[in-house]
């Protein structure tokens, strides 16, 4: 209450402070106040036009409410004006999806797995963009690299899983008991670390299994921002 007051007073003392109106928009998106939220976010960028963070906010104001198209037009002008604003380019992607444009949203998407490596939530929406549009030894690749840039715990509970062999309908029912991203993600490239086991051994059947499993895990995550 005490920060809205404050982002409030600013907005006052100065009706052309678009930074503090994109604030105050935060704040009542926060607080689920979507109209609100939207009118801050409208008066930031008229008063700043080339302020990309306050149309990135836009944006995403607006997917909220699926009101895609207008998030796109939002969000197509933030990326003009930061091409490489990785927030920017997840956020127009995961509109593109809405929109039945998943190729684009891949070229968006690989762009912020180039920008930012070690993102696991950027290997991860490449992973599942590219399961939808059936490329399942790209999605499997992704999801593997996300998993092994999770943080230290993850990474930890990766190796461990790897090392011991545990049997992938196990890991399979974690999954599906499970609604953490990252944990799903975890699991996720456990199949495929089996799965290239399996293939190694040249147990072709049950690596073919196993990464099909890793698919279907793919393709119940949810896409979420980097």
């Amino acid at each position: 209450m005490r920060l809205r007051r404050g982002f409030k007073t600013a907005t006052s003392l100065d009706p052309q402070y678009a930074e503090a109106e994109n604030n105050l928009g935060v704040v009542y998106g926060q607080q689920g106040k979507s109209a609100e939220a939207e009118k801050l976010f409208r008066q930031a960028v008229e008063n700043n036009p080339q302020y990309a963070q306050a149309f990135v906010n836009l944006g995403l104001i607006l997917a909220g409410q699926s009101r895609f198209p207008e998030a796109n037009q939002a969000l197509q002008t933030a990326v003009r004006l930061e091409p490489n604003n990785t927030k920017a380019l997840s956020s127009r992607a995961m509109v593109l999806i809405r929109l039945g444009q998943p190729a684009e949203a891949v070229t968006d998407f690989r762009k912020v797995v180039e920008l930012d490596s070690r993102s696991p939530d950027a290997h991860l929406n490449l992973g599942i963009a590219l399961a939808d549009q059936f490329d399942l030894e790209g999605a499997l690749k992704e999801i593997h690299g996300g998993c092994k840039t999770c943080s230290g715990r993850c990474r930890s509970a990766l190796q461990q899983r790897e090392s011991s062999g545990r049997s992938a309908a196990k890991r399979g029912s974690e999954t599906r008991t499970g609604d953490n991203h990252t944990a799903r993600s975890e699991v996720c490239g456990c199949m495929v670390s089996a799965g290239d086991h399996r293939e190694t051994s040249g147990e072709t059947k049950k690596a073919v299994d196993l990464f099909g499993k890793a698919v279907s895990v793919i393709r119940t995550m949810p896409i979420r921002f980097s």
